[in-house]
């Protein structure tokens, strides 16, 4: 069983695509579609990765991305996930990107799924395994409640505002988007002025974003606030 098409949407719209190499919120090098180097198969396609310095093409990060699907993934969750719909299959594949797919289809909420309680998994997943570093992240924190929806109910949520969508600056007034204001709360916090904490991704924040990136030496300096930035 292969992740759908739309599957595959809702996992890179949480990892996002940086073409050059930065550290995740644990200071692990990653790069493209949350690609690092705990999976063999990355090693073995891109090499060592170094922040600020490695960069890939979008096409390599596609191909990368697949091949870890189809090599370390899929296979992890066709074994713990015998007879899964395609959604199931969907929200495992997610998880298990993310977490590791051996490690994830170890845990409580897969064995509440083969067990048949199917919504106790859901919810389980919804409030579990949502902190790195000993730290609960926001992103993780709506990406398993979004995952525990697909799993239970077939909702692809997030394809279009999850946390690897980029947030560029906008003339009109939008918002409140959680993650901008994440952002916004996180500059004020480091002492970026961004403005008003209202979830806009208006011209003072994203000043606020260059400034933050151009003191990060292995950021792209662009005012765009993606993974990588908000990583």
């Amino acid at each position: 069983m292969d992740t759908s098409a739309k599957g595959r949407a809702f996992i890179r719209a949480h990892e996002g695509n940086p073409l050059t190499c930065y550290l995740d919120p644990i200071g692990v090098p990653t790069i493209g579609p949350g690609l690092t180097n705990r999976s063999a198969v990355v090693t073995a396609m891109l090499g060592k990765l170094v922040p600020g310095k490695t960069r890939i093409t979008n096409a390599q990060g596609d191909r990368v991305f697949a091949a870890v699907l189809d090599q370390e993934v899929e296979p992890a969750v066709e074994r713990g996930m015998p007879g899964a719909k395609q959604h199931e299959f969907d929200a495992a594949s997610s998880g298990g990107y993310n977490l590791g797919a051996d490690r994830f289809m170890g845990w409580k909420w897969a064995d509440l799924w083969r067990a048949g309680r199917k919504r106790e998994a859901a919810d389980y997943l919804a409030s579990h395994y949502n902190t790195a570093g000993g730290k609960k992240l926001p992103g993780l924190v709506r990406r398993r409640k979004e995952e525990a929806l697909l799993l239970e109910k077939g909702i692809y949520t997030g394809i279009f505002t999850a946390e690897g969508v980029p947030r560029t600056a906008t003339k009109e007034r939008t918002g409140p988007d959680p993650v901008v204001k994440e952002a916004q709360e996180i500059l004020s916090a480091k002492g970026f002025n961004p403005g008003a904490i209202d979830g806009w991704m208006g011209e003072k924040t994203r000043a606020a974003i260059i400034a933050y990136q151009e003191a990060h030496p292995h950021l792209v300096v662009d005012g765009i606030l993606g993974p990588a930035t908000l990583a």
